[in-house]
């Protein structure tokens, strides 16, 4: 692999992925897993290989709000002007995968409900 490519902005938000894969191949090279039956060793890769997935999905997420436009307004369904910005809130979401956090900007007016343009494009 390229050694730019691991230094790379980008790849970084994938860093957690990658250390999560780099620990699964390390557990499966050694003695004990060598041991191991295959319906064992198919479990463990299933379970771990969840957590890979989820890591990249996590990396992905914080990948998208890096990049999330801070917009100076935005309008609401009912036409309202949202001008009171607030950024780097987050929330949780369950996906198939396990819990991860999204980072979004919300937009509302002092002390209203906020919208976040993000949660609606992840639905």
């Amino acid at each position: 692999m390229n050694i730019a490519y691991l230094d790379s902005t980008d790849f970084s938000f994938f860093s957690g992925a990658q250390e999560e894969f780099n620990l699964l191949i390390q557990q499966l090279k050694s003695d004990h897993k060598a041991e191991s039956e295959h319906g064992d060793i198919e479990n463990f890769i299933n379970k771990k290989g969840h957590e890979v997935m989820r890591q990249l999905l996590q990396g992905w997420l914080d990948l998208k709000a890096d990049n999330e436009e801070k917009k100076d307004s935005v309008t609401s369904a009912s036409g309202e002007h949202l001008n009171h910005i607030r950024v780097a809130t987050s929330r949780a979401l369950e996906s198939l995968f396990g819990q991860v956090k999204v980072t979004r900007i919300g937009y509302s007016q002092i002390n209203k409900a906020s919208l976040f343009p993000v949660d609606a494009a992840l639905c």
